[in-house]
């Protein structure tokens, strides 16, 4: 449970909610305009920009990633301003729509569904309480999920997951290489794998693959999945022969990834030319890397901005129909693997597209408009997600206003719009210190993957606090020379950590955002935007406070380094001549406490 200004939610359950639909427009105070009707109260209207009509396959996938708790939508982006009601509704007209053309449409998602929104992370007793049940309601959808790492940190997801999450899924949720610890037993976490013939007679084989994560809880288990692979249960299914897609959802990038390469090479080996889909995540980004001729990979960004749509002919089994014709091959050239034959020839044709999260997408692509395309369960899902604001209105309590919008890496670190600007050179000065040493000389050092998302002007709130910079690790500080503190953010930033790639993402401008090229080209974007900046960012910032000039910054001087407890055991092996140890820095404060705090003191007042 996060500290500082968070308040006990004020309900656990939900309560029963009505089907039907609210009619009436209304009017955001906040923006000073009138929208359409929106499912979720302070969303502005998606843009009506030209997007590709969708083409069908005998086999459709639509797909989502990283949803991170982002189920109430983004408010104050029009293009990914959608809630997870909208995504049902979509869901529900498009398989009226594929019934309708005679093909199939799989539902899939690659996992990680906490540490990012209040309604996710802080509202109810443990994180995921609202949020969970809410994407649950894709299992009417039959839909194939897997396991991410954000599952698997703390004790308290990880029961609520195995317990009260996967058991919901039919047999779909997978988990190919993890495994709880049930009752002094280790057992497979969910199901390892799943088998079925879809309506029209393709006979899938889905496996659920988490990368070789190492930070989960004790009470879970991650196999390496070079093991997994050579599991009897493992063997045994890829040498089926009443196979004709290899469908593969997990929570790992789906280029230059180790696991999924060896995934795919054990059963390459034993099924030379069976088609293979791979639906990944975990990095962020939209992406399509080719395998081989007979094997995709795809990948549908985050925090609900994208789904991803992949439509799959030449499948010899179907007897579905091809109402968009047989679609391209693939005859990109892949990445060697080694030791396996990868497919040079085959029939398999494949059709990718990224389409943003927003209602207008939406209807657009299930020939409805506004007034048509809600289904009863789609809006009592967005319901759903009011409800869980109303019930836990600290959520949304204004701390103080933010005079601008900061963000992660549109603009250089450095600049005054940069996000990460704005924590070293007046966050971390102003709130990070223990009461009483002011004076003190100190650094503070945070790693750039702590914060998730842009800080937007306007009212600051615990959400948006949440959304920003969501975890608990607590504040330390150890003194040393300046001799070795000096050089600790220059060292740290050598080290070998995980970073995500770039990504473009658009902003309240209707004509920016993704713009992504894969491995079949440029055209994967279904909403063609303009490309905004991106700037790299190093693995850690630091800020500084007290510190002399000239020569009173002395090699001698003994300096506050200030860290988070997520990584103040990598930044311990650079200060080997400290004088005192780890020092929590004012009780629990936190990382998340960090903006709460600063904006209380200096973004004070509630009207914006």
């Amino acid at each position: 449970m996060k500290t500082g200004f968070l308040l006990s939610a004020l309900a656990a359950t939900l309560p029963a909610l009505t089907l039907a639909c609210d009619d009436d427009d209304w009017y955001s105070p906040e923006f000073r305009h009138s929208i359409q009707k929106r499912s979720q109260p302070g969303a502005v209207s998606a843009p009506t920009a030209p997007i590709q009509k969708l083409k069908f396959g005998q086999v459709n996938v639509a797909y989502t990633t990283d949803t991170h708790g982002w189920l109430a939508s983004h408010a104050t982006l029009p293009s990914y301003s959608a809630d997870w009601g909208d995504y049902i509704s979509f869901l529900d007209c498009m398989m009226a729509k594929a019934d309708a053309l005679g093909v199939d449409l799989i539902v899939a998602d690659a996992g990680d569904l906490h540490d990012g929104t209040g309604i996710g992370d802080l509202a109810g007793s443990v994180n995921g309480q609202y949020t969970l049940p809410i994407f649950g309601e894709t299992i009417k959808d039959n839909i194939v999920a897997s396991i991410g790492n954000h599952e698997l940190y703390t004790a308290p997801i990880a029961n609520d997951t195995y317990y009260n999450l996967a058991p919901r899924f039919n047999g779909r949720y997978l988990t190919s290489n993890v495994d709880f610890y049930d009752n002094g037993t280790w057992k497979p976490f969910s199901n390892r794998y799943a088998y079925w013939q879809t309506k029209f007679g393709v006979r899938i084989l889905a496996l659920g693959v988490l990368f070789n994560f190492t930070g989960n809880t004790n009470i879970t288990r991650v196999q390496p999945v070079l093991n997994m692979t050579r599991e009897f249960w493992f063997q045994q299914q890829i040498n089926r022969t009443d196979v004709d897609l290899f469908l593969l959802v997990g929570h790992t990038p789906v280029r230059g990834s180790y696991e999924w390469d060896t995934v795919y090479s054990a059963i390459r080996r034993k099924n030379p030319a069976t088609p293979i889909t791979i639906v990944g995540g975990h990095s962020h980004i939209r992406d399509t890397t080719v395998f081989d001729a007979a094997a995709i990979g795809v990948q549908a960004g985050r925090y609900c901005e994208t789904v991803g749509w992949l439509a799959l002919s030449g499948l010899n089994s179907s007897t579905a129909n091809l109402p968009s014709g047989t679609l391209p091959a693939i005859t990109a050239s892949p990445s060697s693997i080694p030791n396996v034959t990868q497919a040079r020839n085959s029939s398999l044709g494949v059709y990718r597209q990224y389409l943003d999260f927003n209602r207008f997408v939406f209807s657009f692509h299930t020939d409805t408009n506004n007034a048509t395309f809600d289904t009863a369960r789609g809006v009592n899902v967005s319901r759903q997600v009011t409800q869980a604001f109303t019930l836990n209105p600290n959520l949304t309590t204004v701390i103080g206003c933010a005079p601008q919008t900061y963000y992660q890496n549109q603009y250089p670190l450095g600049d005054g719009r940069n996000l990460y600007t704005l924590l070293t050179d007046q966050v971390f000065p102003n709130v990070v210190v223990t009461p009483g040493r002011e004076s003190q000389p100190r650094i503070v050092l945070i790693n750039t993957g702590a914060v998730r998302f842009d800080l937007p002007s306007g009212p600051f709130t615990i959400d948006v606090a949440d959304s920003v910079l969501p975890f608990t690790n607590t504040w330390y500080r150890k003194t040393a020379p300046w001799s070795q503190a000096k050089n600790l953010l220059a060292s740290m930033n050598t080290d070998k950590v995980y970073k995500r790639q770039e990504y473009s993402y658009a902003d309240a401008n209707q004509t920016t955002g993704y713009v992504t090229k894969d491995d079949l080209g440029s055209d994967g974007d279904n909403t063609k935007h303009i490309a905004q900046g991106r700037y790299s960012l190093p693995h850690y910032v630091q800020g500084n406070a007290s510190l002399p000039t000239g020569s009173d910054l002395t090699d001698s001087l003994q300096v506050d380094v200030y860290a988070a407890s997520f990584f103040i055991n990598a930044a311990s092996a650079y200060l080997s001549q400290n004088t005192t140890d780890w020092i929590p820095v004012d009780g629990s404060f936190s990382a998340f406490d960090t903006l709460p705090r600063y904006a209380a003191s200096f973004w004070n007042g509630t009207t914006c």
